[in-house]
């Protein structure tokens, strides 16, 4: 659902996660609802960090072993 950015999806699968008797599913999906307007936006918007992310890694890896 995520990765195909199925925006659709997302409303019913946090209602049945919240409605799970898993304890750890429940917390994720009410941490999910408290930040849906930022999964929603990241699935709507074709904004990636993704091509940074390896000079992010490098710099937090310099930074570590300063």
């Amino acid at each position: 659902m995520l990765g195909k950015r199925h925006l659709e999806q997302l409303r019913p699968w946090l209602q049945a996660a919240q409605a799970s008797e898993l304890r750890e599913l429940k917390s994720l999906a009410e941490g999910m609802q408290r930040d849906s307007a930022a999964i929603e936006a990241a699935l709507r918007l074709p904004y990636r960090t993704g091509p940074v992310e390896g000079n992010i890694n490098r710099l937090k890896l310099i930074k570590r072993s300063g």
